[in-house]
């Protein structure tokens, strides 16, 4: 396993970036003594060479990992054992530190969805050997982070196989006027017009079924005594009338890491019933 964390430019913020990756653990080798030079000469006449053992001809998809409003991209890793999850599902995960972006694009020349959909995976493929093929990646994220995974997802499904979200706020629009997250949702989104536009979910859900696009296959879960809970169940409404595949789980829990650790192990292991990674 590795696990590298990387600050560095982005084009497109302007400002400087980190993020996380952590990979899955690379091939077992065995190790003997120098080669001798005769050895090394038979070898390249043979075109033998030192045993490597369970090596890994295909680099690891992509499974990049949303923080939400008060975390950063050591969140994740902080509260669960994504080396473990790597190595087994061979999957490379990538988290971010975005703020309270919602990974939006801000008219303060902040193009968060950008980044994340266009400049990240380039700067992850420039430092690590993973799964570049249009459309192999995956993408989940909790609370602001969900509504980031399904807001990329729904706007990009090109490049996705799956999302996830995780108490995801995905029904923007009804909470957007309330006094407790005024301030909040204000600081990230460009309109008040939230209702029908390119950043509500569920309009971008109904445009995406109605114009026959192929989707990412989605999966979200939410706690029953979590405050974004009609917001999940919204969306799984509208989901349904559209004819969209969601995979949704719900269980007693509440808006915190109690209930998403084990959601983040419920949506790996669907990740790979799903047939997009290793069990």
């Amino acid at each position: 396993m590795a696990r590298l964390t990387i600050s560095t430019r982005s084009q497109l913020l302007g400002q400087s970036i980190d993020f996380t990756v952590v990979m899955p653990d690379g091939p077992s080798r065995s190790f003997s003594a120098a080669p001798s030079a005769a050895s090394l000469k038979a070898e390249e006449a043979t075109g033998s060479s030192r045993k490597v053992v369970g090596e890994r001809a295909d680099a690891p998809r992509v499974c990049y990992l949303l923080h939400g409003t008060s975390g950063n991209h050591r969140t994740w890793g902080d509260h669960v054992v994504l080396h473990r999850e790597a190595s087994r599902r061979h999957l490379a995960f990538v988290s971010m530190s975005a703020g309270r972006s919602f990974y939006l694009n801000w008219d303060a020349g902040l193009p968060w969805s950008d980044f994340l959909a266009f400049e990240l995976p380039e700067l992850v493929a420039d430092c690590v050997r993973v799964d570049t093929t249009p459309g192999s990646a995956i993408i989940a994220g909790l609370s602001a982070g969900g509504y980031g995974a399904f807001h990329a997802a729904l706007t990009h499904p090109q490049l996705y196989a799956a999302a996830g979200s995780l108490s995801g706020v995905l029904d923007i629009a009804s909470a957007y006027n309330r006094p407790r997250r005024a301030e909040l949702y204000r600081g990230a989104f460009v309109t008040d017009n939230i209702a029908g536009s390119d950043v509500d979910l569920l309009a971008l859900l109904r445009a995406g079924s109605a114009d026959g696009t192929l989707l990412p296959k989605l999966w979200a879960a939410c706690g029953s005594s979590d405050h974004v809970l009609p917001q999940s169940r919204r969306f799984l409404e509208v989901a349904a009338e559209c004819g969209v595949d969601l995979t949704y789980r719900e269980w007693e829990g509440d808006h915190d890491w109690e209930f998403w650790t084990p959601a983040a192990a419920e949506f790996f292991a669907w990740l790979s019933h799903e047939g997009l990674c290793l069990g």
